[in-house]
């Protein structure tokens, strides 16, 4: 009697497959947008805050509060505003915008600004009056003395003239200034005729 066949079952396949005329609808991202998603540590400073009364402009500004006090100092000194930008390291085109961005910047100039003129201004007025200074010290020292001796008096200054010329052309510059234009109105034209010897002539002709 012959052996019975067996037959073996086929196993089902979990795989599917896709069609052959589709293509896969995703898309692999680049690795840069990778990176970007996972992010880097910062590495650079985290810059100071922009102050609240600043104008909102496309780069970021170089002011901080802190400039107010030192560009009064510097005005007290008499620095214009060509030096005040060499300190802050800008250019002077940015020391007039933060004057117009920055109320209180423009108010430490004033101010630094008033009363450096106005020390000058007085001590030009000393020096062109005349003034004597107290407490002044002059030192002596004796024959055969181990130790020098200390005098004090009040020691005088006479008048400037040059000091005094320059405050009265400041102060009254059309009466006091170098040059004068005098103007004659009405005034008729006068002219001169020369009569100039010729080539190896004399003054008296011959």
């Amino acid at each position: 009697m012959p052996a019975p066949k067996t037959t073996k079952k086929a196993k089902k396949s979990t795989k599917t497959t896709k069609p052959a005329g589709k293509a896969s609808t995703k898309v692999k991202k680049p690795a840069v947008e990778e990176k970007k998603k996972r992010g880097r540590p910062r590495t650079r400073p985290i810059k100071p805050p922009r102050p609240a009364e600043a104008k909102p402009i496309g780069s970021p500004t170089k002011y901080r509060k802190a400039y107010d006090e030192q560009a009064y100092k510097l005005c007290l000194l008499g620095c214009v505003d060509s030096e005040l930008a060499e300190f802050f390291e800008v250019e002077e085109s940015t020391i007039n915008n933060w004057k117009l961005e920055f109320p209180s910047f423009l108010e430490s100039l004033r101010r630094g600004k008033k009363i450096a003129n106005a020390e000058v201004a007085a001590s030009l007025f000393k020096r062109a009056t005349g003034f004597e200074k107290k407490d002044s010290v002059k030192i002596f020292m004796p024959a055969n003395s181990k130790t020098p001796v200390y005098a004090k008096y009040t020691e005088y200054f006479p008048p400037d003239a040059s000091a005094a010329f320059r405050f009265l052309m400041n102060r009254e510059p059309e009466k006091w200034r170098d040059k004068r234009e005098v103007k004659l109105e009405g005034m008729p034209e006068i002219g001169v005729l020369l009569d100039l010897p010729k080539d190896g002539e004399s003054d008296d002709g011959h």
